[in-house]
């Protein structure tokens, strides 16, 4: 990795950026999540919490493949995660096949014993799907993604539904969608904020992102538990802030104890052509079913249309299986547009 902006290395390290936005850009279109080559060296740069690993086939000085890696730090971790891209004009050569064995030796080698993979998979709407472990919604089983995952051993766990919402939603449907949710949340506060979180909301926010990898649906997925704290949550703020992005959160609060047992996250690219994204939003086991994940929603999409009236489309994904936040999105106007699929593979121990 180059160590800065324009030093040793940064000519390969932006036709690597490239690469993977490219291939974004087939599967998903304009929704894609593009990112800059600054962006993606602001994020290698910072490995506190996850190793990063990355491989990448080269034909001559041409990318052509890679492998991405995350893999978590925490204490008795056991999985990574690896996302491999390989130019449209180069398939079918094997390229895939060899970026999957070597990030195959290397998990051996960290002690790994798991690997997983998120991979968006173009619709087709006649084909037959390969049904998720988790038993609701599945994947087109022609893709060459899926026929590659399969062939090398993965087993799709979970499936996942994106959808899109157009803006500004009707501003009478908020109202009246708000309402609704309203009548069951006495005792409770609605509040919003922008990156970076202050300090008194911190530890709140930590330990709703450290339930995040445990109460979200994981379906059959090793799902370990991260280790969120003050300082985890500093750092992330901070590396949004730094590449450019606007976080939008909306939490709510616990009036008779003052904590914050609700959140959603919303990214705003500095560039307006990037489709703003809808990210995690969770609401405390022990808080359900006073309809926080409605008001918290209803409240960040305000703020999104305040923040940048510019925008016409939102998107975001949800377990298949997680039918309580899917209905949410429904009643909110969301429609549902690709899927994506959560595959798991593992590993000799």
């Amino acid at each position: 990795m180059p160590d800065a902006v324009g030093s040793d290395g940064w000519a390969e390290f932006v036709a690597f950026a490239d690469h993977v936005n490219a291939v974004q850009r087939e599967v998903e279109g304009e929704h894609a999540l593009i990112r800059s080559p600054e962006q993606v060296l602001l994020s290698q740069q910072h490995q506190d919490y996850l190793e990063k690993p990355v491989w990448v086939a080269l034909e001559g000085e041409q990318v052509v493949g890679s492998a991405r890696g995350r893999r978590p730090l925490d204490d008795g971790a056991a999985a990574l995660f690896a996302q491999i891209a390989v130019a449209a004009d180069r398939r079918r050569r094997g390229i895939g096949t060899a970026l999957l064995d070597r990030v195959v030796e290397h998990a051996g080698h960290w002690g790994c014993t798991t690997l997983q993979s998120f991979v968006v998979h173009p619709s087709d709407p006649l084909a037959p799907l390969v049904p998720a472990a988790s038993g609701s919604g599945g994947v087109p089983a022609t893709n060459p993604e899926t026929r590659f995952l399969v062939r090398h051993g993965f087993t799709l766990e979970q499936a996942s539904l994106g959808s899109t919402l157009a803006l500004p939603v009707d501003p009478d449907h908020l109202d009246q969608v708000e309402k609704e949710a309203r009548r069951r949340s006495t005792g409770y506060d609605i509040v919003t904020w922008q990156a970076p979180t202050a300090a008194h909301r911190i530890d709140d926010l930590a330990l709703l992102r450290r339930r995040m990898s445990t109460d979200a649906p994981s379906a059959g997925r090793d799902a370990d538990e991260e280790r969120w704290d003050a300082a985890r949550t500093r750092q992330h703020d901070a590396m949004q802030v730094a590449a450019g992005r606007t976080v939008l959160y909306a939490g709510a609060v616990h009036r008779a104890s003052g904590q914050l047992v609700a959140f959603t996250e919303l990214w705003l690219e500095a560039d307006p052509q990037v489709v703003p994204d809808q990210l995690d939003t969770l609401v405390l086991r022990e808080h359900r079913g006073h309809g926080l994940g409605v008001l918290v929603k209803v409240a960040n999409l305000r703020r999104l249309v305040a923040v940048r009236p510019g925008s016409s489309l939102i998107k975001t994904f949800n377990a298949s299986e997680n039918e309580h936040m899917v209905a949410i999105n429904r009643r909110l106007g969301f429609v549902p547009w690709i899927v994506s699929g959560a595959w798991q593979k593992r590993l000799p121990g």
